[in-house]
């Protein structure tokens, strides 16, 4: 054996005598002459050296086998290190340091310890009290555990919430390292025997921005949603289409609201099937029926009124009188009866110079298969019956028509009591279609 100074090595021995250290090591007596001592000091009936030794052989040990260099290997606890640094720990202990690797800070009472809690629990905390557990680890499990020492799932999360802030009681947390975008989880409190859950924002000192309420209920903005979606505050999407609405529901993909832009300003519309059915623009006007209402109610279509049905519509003529159907009335000849259907009509010319209006009262079924129109109020266009038709066995039809003058425009209003039907050919009785 022979100690130089270019490393220290510390040798116990139960013998005070320097020189009785070498039958210990297990190599020859040796002499004073051999090394050169910088260093001796005897404390507790132990002698401790200060230099270094070079050891012959593949490896020594200390005390019972406690610690063990083996083939460049340190083991504790083992004989058989098989990695760089082994250490064999058998104790279990729930007790913090009992059993495992501890670096303390004893000044401040501060740890981080590794160590072994039992029932193939590993943990890691550093704490200052014997009851934190940071982090556990259950490799036969696979589950990790932060806050308990008995994770159930995948990754288990356990907050303390005894003497903690808001802040600190988030299961979760993301930050870009400034407290004003932290984002935290949390899961506190219950409704109906169910756990909450939260977002929360640390910029505001913990205020929830998204919450589920153990009832199912969602909050956005609000930690006490009364229903199943409570936002307090403004709800942003993409305009969406008639086809494709922003705002729909599980079962109607087309059918919704949705928003646009046509070139003026900005509107908002609901569709049904794919289809526009109504439009409010910036102005205020409502358009059922168009996408261009003229007035605060603009319904180009139909109206039911009790049992009546109300109809408008404008026809336009060109350079040529132009004949119009404005309806079709049906029929079955087993139960003729008299239709009554009010005909108003308003014609003006094209620069309005003449403005003209008339009423009538159109009857199909009136004694049989006749049809006669009565004049309430004389104008310059008469509606016109035409002939009478069958569709198939007892069902007929007739139209009623109307002739527009050149450059003129008529709206016809018509008022029946009369069902409406939009089956323009059909085998049907007693109602009344459309154009």
């Amino acid at each position: 054996m022979f100690i130089y100074t270019r490393a220290t090595v510390y040798l116990m021995s139960g013998i005070k005598k320097f020189l009785f250290l070498a039958p210990f090591l297990g190599v020859p007596a040796l002499h004073a002459a051999e090394f050169e001592v910088l260093d001796k000091l005897s404390v507790d009936g132990y002698t401790v050296l200060r230099g270094s030794a070079d050891i012959p052989g593949g490896s020594f040990a200390v005390g019972t086998s406690t610690l063990v260099v083996k083939d460049g290997k340190v083991g504790i606890g083992t004989t058989g290190p098989v990695s760089k640094l082994q250490i064999n720990d058998n104790a279990v202990s729930a007790d913090v340091g009992a059993a495992g690797i501890i670096l303390r800070n004893a000044a401040a009472l501060d740890y981080l310890n590794l160590w072994n809690y039992g029932g193939n629990v590993y943990a890691i905390e550093s704490a200052d009290e014997n009851t934190y557990r940071a982090l556990a680890l259950q490799p036969h499990g696979g589950m990790l555990g932060i806050g308990t020492t008995a994770p159930d799932s995948q990754l288990h999360a356990q907050a303390s919430y005894t003497g903690l802030s808001s802040l600190q009681q988030a299961h979760f947390r993301i930050t870009d390292g400034a407290i004003n975008t932290d984002i935290l989880l949390n899961q506190k409190g219950s409704v109906g025997g169910y756990t909450d859950f939260g977002l929360i924002n640390a910029k505001a000192g913990g205020t929830s921005v998204f919450y589920i309420r153990g009832d199912g209920n969602i909050g956005i903005g609000t930690a006490a949603p009364g229903s199943k979606l409570d936002v307090n505050g403004q709800i942003r999407s993409l305009n969406g289409t008639a086809a494709a609405p922003s705002f729909t529901s599980s079962g109607e993909n087309n059918a919704g609201l949705f928003f646009g832009d046509d070139g003026v300003g900005s509107y908002l519309g609901l569709s049904a099937a794919g289809s526009e059915g109504m439009r409010l623009t910036r102005t205020g006007n409502v358009g059922i029926g168009t996408a261009s209402p003229a007035a605060k109610l603009d319904v180009q279509g139909t109206v039911r009124q009790g049992s009546l049905t109300t109809y408008v519509r404008t026809i336009n003529a060109g350079a040529a009188p132009a004949a119009f159907n404005i309806l079709r009335q049906f029929h079955d000849s087993v139960n003729w009866g008299v239709g009554g259907i009010l005909i108003e009509e308003f014609s003006y010319s094209y620069d309005a110079s003449r403005f003209d209006y008339g009423m009538y009262f159109a009857r199909y079924g009136y004694s049989g298969n006749t049809a006669d129109i009565l004049t309430k109020i004389g104008g310059a266009q008469l509606p016109v019956w035409g002939a009478a038709t069958q569709v198939s066995g007892v069902y007929y039809y007739r139209d009623l028509a109307i002739t527009v003058p050149a450059y003129y425009s008529i709206t016809v209003r018509i008022t029946s009591p009369i069902g409406i039907t939009t089956d323009l050919s059909g085998a049907q009785a007693n109602v009344v279609y459309l154009y």
